[in-house]
């Protein structure tokens, strides 16, 4: 991919290590978000990913475990936790709609019009199960 090599490039160079912008973020890494992390963070931060702090949240408590255990994919960040939770409005339990393709689990159903009128068939629901909720904030 281009801008990983790019990125990777840049990062690399000693211009820019001997730059204060690059010491800003050794000592303060970028925070980044992921809102249901499965499969891993998405690849556009990937080439940063030694300035960047990670708080991501993934509700399916095997899948959090899962990417917990892999050491390709917590030690390459500044910082990396990862919540077995999901993101909501008020802390507790909800219903997390299982779609066809499992990056597509959401809290919200898909719009069933929708799906079935343009043939989304990633986001059918197969099924639903019960997830604990919190609030960002907390």
């Amino acid at each position: 991919m281009l801008i990983n090599n790019t990125v990777d490039y840049l990062l690399n160079l000693s211009q820019f290590q001997d730059l204060d912008l690059a010491n800003v973020y050794k000592d303060e890494p970028l925070h980044y978000v992921d809102v249901g992390a499965r499969g891993g963070l998405h690849d556009l931060v990937t080439p940063f990913a030694s300035n960047i702090s990670v708080l991501g949240f993934e509700p399916d408590q095997k899948e959090c475990k899962r990417l917990k255990n892999i050491k390709e994919v917590v030690d390459q960040w500044a910082n990396f936790e990862l919540e077995p939770i999901g993101l909501y409005n008020t802390k507790g339990r909800r219903k997390l709609y299982l779609h066809t393709v499992e990056t597509n689990h959401s809290l919200l159903p898909a719009n069933s019009i929708f799906v079935n009128r343009y043939g989304m068939e990633k986001f059918k629901v197969i099924g639903s199960t019960t997830v604990d909720v919190d609030l960002l904030d907390n």
